[in-house]
């Protein structure tokens, strides 16, 4: 059983951890419209661009899917 200081310093924690991911993710969907300005520049069509996003956005993915050692209590999904 965790103690009323613990929960309380977790809480904290996740608050902050949240925070932070929050304000990365507002500074990185405001750097999409400079990169993709940036990149048409260079005059390639739009698939091209498509191509290289999925390409650049797969390793994340990856990450996503087999970075996972445990799953969650409660979820019962085929490994």
């Amino acid at each position: 059983m965790t103690s009323s200081g613990d929960a309380s310093a977790n809480a904290r924690r996740e608050f902050w951890i949240g925070f932070v991911l929050a304000g990365l993710g507002s500074v990185m969907f405001s750097a999409k419209a400079i990169v993709a300005k940036l990149t048409y520049a260079y005059g390639p069509d739009a698939l091209t661009v498509i191509g290289f996003r999925m390409l650049l956005s797969l390793p994340f993915f990856w990450l996503l899917l087999f970075g996972r050692h445990a799953k969650p209590p409660g979820v019962n999904c085929p490994s």
